[in-house]
């Protein structure tokens, strides 16, 4: 609009400035004119003033003229602003009536977002009490696991060891009770092989304990019961083919006899005269001849049986009791006499129970392991 004033601004002040304007000089010729010249001249002065008013008048009025145009050009664009303006008024309003609704609207959703965020902190604390549970299953889980492959790993070990403790029980059992040393050592000795093909280091302290009854059952002197009861069986069988001690006069077959010289040398071949230290024995009787193989026999007999009770005492006590009946129950100087005394001096030298070491240490040590790994396996 300020514009459109200019032009109306700036032809005012042209036409004052062209009515304004300096005459042009006159000479002194003309200044001396006649009065007609000076009444033309204010003829001419008035003509231009009444020119210079009415542009004044007219520029005047073009120029209220423009400025009501631009009044009304003004009032029109200010309706037109104040028409937007009430629009914008209006838009006003229902916008704030939608941020009213809106700011209801987040008030829901922050009390529904508060909601969410307690039940969230309601879950996240169920969550972490589900996820301590979970690790708690897992550990424990883990657990189970570990002892399973254990167990699983273990077996053919534990087998293995069961027959280890077997094995020394029975070694325990037959050189204790008895008296096997032969059998208990070889069963000892498979045992020991056994933990040696474990390889285990944990088995350390039974090998340890099983070397050392080895060791002291290594020492014992050797006992052949089965060869010395043997022995005394064949000594049992040539009782019978003994022969029995002769009578103190002893019978001779007597030569002929020639005249009273003849008679006497005659007499003197059937009777001959020892001397003995010993009391004279008289003959035994067939009767007391059986008597006397038989309680040999009896004898033998005991000795026998002293071996299979390991009774030293009983051993060397039917022994010597044979000997001494067969000297003097029996042909002295027979060969087969001699032979069977010789036979009971020489079993009597052998010992049938030697002192037994004590065992059972191996057997404890291995008790120790397997309860080690129960207690491992149980987890205690």
């Amino acid at each position: 609009m300020s514009d459109q004033q200019e032009p109306s601004t700036q032809t005012p002040e042209v036409i004052e400035a062209d009515a304004l304007a300096p005459e042009p000089e006159t000479t002194e010729h003309e200044t001396e004119t006649t009065p007609d010249a000076d009444s033309r001249k204010w003829a001419r002065a008035a003509f231009v003033i009444s020119l210079v008013a009415l542009a004044s008048v007219g520029a005047g009025g073009w120029i209220a003229g423009q400025q009501v145009a631009d009044a009304q050009s003004d009032q029109g664009q200010l309706a037109v602003q104040v028409s937007a303006l009430q629009a914008q008024v209006a838009n006003l309003e229902s916008a704030t009536a939608a941020v009213s609704e809106l700011q209801t609207n987040l008030a829901r959703v922050d009390t529904a977002q508060q909601q969410v965020l307690d039940a969230a902190a309601q879950a996240v604390g169920v969550s972490d009490a589900v996820q301590g549970q979970l690790k708690t299953f897992v550990d424990d889980l883990a657990d189970t696991r570990t002892r399973v492959e254990l167990i699983e790993g273990n077996r053919a070990q534990e087998y293995l060891l069961a027959e280890v403790e077997y094995l020394l029980r029975i070694a325990i059992q037959r050189i204790q009770a008895g008296g096997d040393v032969g059998t208990g050592l070889a069963l000892m000795q498979s045992a020991d092989q056994t933990l040696a093909n474990a390889d285990d280091a944990a088995l350390f302290p039974v090998r340890r304990a099983l070397a050392g009854e080895l060791a002291a059952l290594n020492a014992i002197p050797k006992v052949d019961r089965n060869g010395l009861y043997l022995a005394l069986a064949a000594a049992a069988d040539q009782v019978d083919v003994l022969s029995m001690a002769p009578s103190v006069v002893e019978r001779a077959e007597a030569p002929e006899a020639t005249g009273a010289e003849g008679m006497l040398k005659t007499l003197s071949s059937f009777i001959t005269i020892r001397q003995r230290a010993e009391p004279i024995q008289p003959m035994l009787s067939p009767a007391e001849e059986v008597y006397a193989r038989q309680n040999l026999r009896l004898m033998i007999e005991q000795a026998q049986l002293a071996i299979l009770a390991k009774d030293a005492m009983a051993w060397q006590s039917s022994l010597q009791r044979a000997s001494a009946w067969t000297d003097a129950n029996f042909l002295a100087n027979d060969a087969t006499t001699q032979s069977l005394i010789a036979t009971f001096e020489r079993l009597s030298g052998q010992p049938i129970a030697p002192e037994l070491p004590p065992v059972g240490a191996s057997l404890a040590a291995l008790k120790l392991v397997q309860k080690a790994r129960d207690a491992a396996l149980g987890g205690n």
